[in-house]
């Protein structure tokens, strides 16, 4: 595979992880992924999410990090050298594989089922050619995990971009952080356990002591529920 970075340089780098790795970053990012989202909901076709969806992210590292990112496109088995490999991959980078979807597509169960279905022969096909990529699948504005644990296929449920997702993506195109975009692995980076005294913590609390105290409205109860699903889904992902 092409090199990721163009002249890549391990100051750049380091400084990029840093920086996404500073609270600020998670409210810069939120803007990445609003932007993303405002102008891909009505796309046309998957050409025009990735097309937004690359550029957005390119010109984001570019200018925040002065890295310039290299992902490649419509990926066959010639690109890969892999002679039986079968179907066209949208777009690969590091341990990356990303499929494209214009947005009716990722509504129904079914067509998130066909979709899960064409990234997971992927990443079959790369795993038996020793290749272990990790795979995203996205419209723009939602977007599903699929990965291996141990030698089993894993989906996430469907969930929507945020900054969180953008800071997890950036870390692994940049390839020094090789976490896969599961919630096993936000919750480890993003949890209360080790930062009692930070400002992060302080801020989860505080939002936690609020929604307990308030009387729960449907918004209130809506952020609960999914909460729950997450937690279920993550205790699902442990076992």
């Amino acid at each position: 595979m092409t090199q990721l970075l163009t002249e890549p340089e391990d100051k750049k780098v380091n400084d990029a992880i840093n920086k996404l790795n500073s609270q600020e970053y998670v409210g810069v990012l939120n803007n990445l992924a609003s932007s993303v989202m405002k102008q891909t909901i009505s796309a046309p076709n998957e050409a025009t999410v990735a097309s937004i969806f690359e550029r957005e992210l390119y010109y984001f590292v570019k200018k925040e990090f002065d890295i310039t990112l290299n992902i490649e496109k419509e990926v066959t088995s010639q690109d890969l050298a892999i002679h039986n490999f079968k179907g066209r991959i949208d777009a690969i980078t590091t341990n990356l594989v990303i499929e494209y979807k214009k947005p009716e597509k990722l509504r129904k169960d079914k067509d998130i089922r066909k979709a899960q279905t064409q990234l997971s022969d992927y990443l079959k096909q790369l795993r038996k050619n020793n290749e272990n990529y990790f795979g995203i699948i996205t419209d723009g504005s939602f977007y599903v995990s699929v990965y291996f644990i141990e030698d089993s296929l894993k989906y996430d449920a469907i969930r929507q971009i945020d900054g969180v997702f953008f800071i997890t993506l950036i870390k692994s195109i940049l390839g020094t952080n090789k976490k896969q975009l599961v919630s096993r692995n936000i919750i480890d980076d993003f949890s209360l356990e080790g930062h009692s005294v930070s400002e992060l913590s302080n801020l989860q609390k505080e939002l936690f002591r609020c929604l307990n105290n308030e009387t729960k409205s449907e918004k209130v109860l809506m952020l609960f529920g999914q909460n729950q699903l997450h937690n279920q889904l993550n205790q699902s992902l442990l076992r």
